[in-house]
C-alpha cells in the first residue's frame, strides 16, 4: 500500500487525510470494527450540537439555543450521518466551528478568534475539500460589515488575509 490510503485495492485520493486519521486512531483504540468508526461519528454529532447551543445562546439567544440543538439533533438527515461513517458530520462540525469563531472574532476582535477561525477552516479542509466555499462567505461577510461602517477596509482584508494563511498553513 506504501502509506496511501486505499478504497476496494486503488489509491484513494478522493478526501483529504484527517478523517481518515481520525477513524484510524479510533480503530487502535476501540479495536478494529465498525463500532469505532461509529464512536467517531457519534462525537462528532454530539459536538455540533454543543456547538449549536454554545452559538445559539452566546450570539443570539439563551432561551432558543435548547430549542436549536433539539431541532439539529432530531433532523433526520443530521441523525442518520451523526450514527453513518461518513465525513459530513465531521466536515459539518469544522465548518459551523469555522463560522462560530468567526463570528466570535466580529463580536469581541480578539486574535485568538482569528487564529482559531483559521485553524477550524484548515482542518475543515483536512476533512472535505469543498470546504474551500465558505472562503467565500466570510470574504462577503467582511464586506458587508465594511459597507455597514462596523469595521474598516485595511482591517477587514488583514483579517481575511490572515484567516487564509492560518488555514493554509493548518492544511
Amino acid at each position: 500500500m506504501n502509506g496511501e490510503y486505499s478504497y476496494y485495492g486503488d489509491a484513494y485520493y478522493k478526501h483529504p487525510p484527517l478523517y481518515m486519521a481520525i477513524l484510524s486512531l479510533s480503530s487502535k483504540i476501540f479495536g478494529f470494527s465498525e463500532d469505532a468508526g461509529y464512536i467517531v461519528s457519534i462525537v462528532f454529532g454530539m459536538l455540533t450540537a454543543i456547538l449549536t447551543y454554545l452559538f445559539v445562546s452566546k450570539f443570539i439567544s439563551k432561551k432558543l439555543a435548547i430549542p436549536s440543538s433539539l431541532i439539529l439533533i432530531f433532523n433526520p438527515w443530521f441523525s442518520k450521518y451523526s450514527r453513518d461513517l461518513r465525513f459530513e458530520i465531521a466536515t459539518m462540525f469544522f465548518l459551523f466551528l469555522t463560522v462560530y469563531f468567526f463570528y466570535s472574532y466580529i463580536q469581541n476582535k480578539r486574535k485568538r478568534s482569528l487564529v482559531l477561525t483559521g485553524v477550524s477552516l484548515g482542518l475543515g479542509l483536512l476533512t472535505k475539500t469543498f470546504v474551500f466555499l465558505i472562503i467565500p462567505s466570510l470574504a462577503i461577510f467582511l464586506l458587508w460589515l465594511v459597507y455597514k461602517k462596523k469595521i474598516l477596509l485595511p482591517e477587514a482584508a488583514k483579517s481575511f488575509i490572515f484567516i487564509i494563511i492560518v488555514a493554509g498553513l493548518v492544511y
